[in-house]
């Protein structure tokens, strides 16, 4: 190099100065991105965490309530057989079937209201099936406890 003039040498340390400055600058720019993809992910994930969170306050489940049943009719009805699912002290949804837990037909009188227990259960529901036999012919009642607007499962 000792023939090479002053140009030549200031043109080699620019190229030096840039070969080493832009891996560097490309790193630092890298690194900026990723840490912006990153906070743009958190961001994301916390927006649709809340996103998700509105969406399931906006959700309605019924509630338990307790297992009342009431013939309003003109004659008497047999509850042949019956099944609820109600959610137990843990907030997880159980089923019950009533005829699995010593469960055997029951005439309701006109005009009878009766609150059904059986053992293990809490006599609550939130949706409900119900076996009926009325005049001789079967028939099926269901319902959720938001559809029930009186204080029993009407029967008729």
């Amino acid at each position: 190099m000792p023939n090479e003039s002053f140009s030549e040498r200031r043109i080699a340390i620019i190229v030096l100065c840039v070969c080493v400055c832009a891996p560097v600058a490309l790193g630092l720019r890298v690194w900026s991105l990723r840490s912006e993809l990153s906070s743009t992910r958190k961001l994301l994930q916390s927006e649709n965490i809340a996103s998700a969170s509105q969406e399931l306050e906006n959700i309605s489940l019924p509630q338990n309530k307790a297992f009342v049943v009431c013939n309003r009719g003109n004659i008497d009805v047999e509850i042949r057989n019956f099944s609820v699912a109600y959610w137990d002290s843990a907030g997880r949804l159980q089923v019950l079937n009533a005829f699995n837990h010593g469960w055997s037909p029951y005439l309701l009188r006109r005009g009878e209201v009766k609150q059904v227990q059986l053992a293990e259960w809490p006599g609550t529901y939130a949706l409900y099936a119900i076996d009926l036999s009325q005049n001789g012919g079967a028939r099926l009642y269901t319902g959720t406890s938001e559809t029930e607007d009186e204080s029993c499962i009407r029967l008729k």
